[in-house]
């Protein structure tokens, strides 16, 4: 059978956003089936062969894919770890990285009976094959698998919850870390955080083609955290010249986090020799590039993106606006709603596992 993809993207607290969308769009198929359940006791690993993500939605991705919790219980832990892990006291990074590790670990022994659950599973014959990306020190993703990789012989044993310090690890959110993998010691830190390490879409399917050579795709689903507020791009573009690069306004369109992600990453490595135009320009190709590759690898009729409109006054980091983030959230649903009903008569067509 076809694979089912589920792909989320990094984002912070508007990563809750996602969950918002998932709950939705899987209620819907308990519907297309004659269930007139809540969504709040869906396992979305029922529904997907391979569920994916990064920064803030890889972790989603291990509690609804290596845990297999519900998406009641995804929410619950979802909101300990968004309002139990902040720092105390002024100064430093957003988490205080010990209180970090002490939930995780809390969560991890909740559904596994112990805080030192390793990654890697035992079956791996089941639905809900799950893999992240965290960003290293040196801007690449790094790859942690729930099932031993096909090429990979020097497997080096990682805890759940060492895997989700690595994936909150960016710049004014948590100190960098460094874990024992298969490559040596390796450092993670997303410093172009709330820009960086993304939406993972082209790095998810090159792991599947590589782990999963004999089998094909059926249906992508992939959730964003939304775009970038205009009134917050003169902030960003005030950033972005005190690295020496010059940008014309912009405040009049709404740019995706990862356009702007790429924006910083120019300005890091310096553009004093080029003009604004050539850096848009640049910018835009990258956009393009994504778009175009998923058209010439066939993908186009079989990737679904949702991902909500800008939350005023809302940043990645505002653990406090849940409440914005779910009206943002219904607006945009109630827009897309054909949509949705698309996508879920899809995975209700594809069966379920449950």
């Amino acid at each position: 059978m076809a694979l089912r993809v589920l792909s989320l993207d990094g984002g912070g607290i508007l990563g809750y956003s996602e969950l918002l969308i998932l709950a939705n769009i899987l209620k819907e198929v308990r519907q297309l089936h004659g269930e007139e359940s809540s969504s709040g006791d869906i396992c979305p690993c029922d529904y997907f062969d391979v569920i994916t993500g990064c920064g803030i939605g890889g972790v989603i991705a291990l509690l609804l894919g290596r845990l297999r919790l519900t998406l009641a219980q995804c929410l619950l832990e979802y909101r300990t770890l968004s309002t139990c892990i902040l720092r105390e006291s002024w100064g430093g990074p957003l988490f205080d990285k010990n209180k970090l590790q002490e939930v995780t670990d809390g969560i991890v022994a909740k559904y596994c009976h112990t805080p030192s659950a390793p990654l890697t599973e035992d079956d791996t014959t089941g639905r809900g094959k799950t893999f992240v990306f965290a960003a290293q020190s040196d801007r690449n993703p790094y790859c942690f698998r729930t099932y031993p990789c096909r090429d990979d012989h020097n497997t080096v044993p990682v805890r759940i919850s060492d895997a989700i310090v690595a994936l909150l690890s960016a710049k004014g959110q948590l100190d960098e870390v460094s874990l024992e993998t298969s490559e040596g010691l390796t450092s993670f830190a997303d410093d172009l955080y709330p820009c960086g390490l993304r939406n993972p879409i082209l790095d998810v399917l090159k792991e599947i083609r590589e782990q999963w050579r004999d089998q094909t795709i059926g249906l992508i689903l992939s959730i964003g955290t939304g775009m970038v507020p205009p009134s917050d791009i003169p902030d960003l573009l005030r950033l972005a010249k005190l690295h020496d690069i010059m940008i014309p306004s912009l405040s009049d369109v709404f740019l995706p986090w990862k356009l702007l992600g790429q924006l910083r990453h120019l300005a890091f490595i310096g553009t004093n020799d080029r003009s604004p135009d050539e850096v848009i320009n640049e910018i835009e190709d990258d956009e393009r590039y994504i778009k175009n590759k998923l058209y010439y690898m066939g993908y186009e009729e079989r990737y679904h993106r949702f991902e909500i409109g800008p939350v005023k006054d809302t940043g990645p980091n505002d653990f406090r606006s849940v409440k914005e983030i779910a009206d943002e959230t219904g607006r945009y649903l109630s827009q897309h709603s054909e949509r949705l009903v698309s996508v879920a008569s899809q995975l209700q067509a594809a069966g379920v596992s449950y």
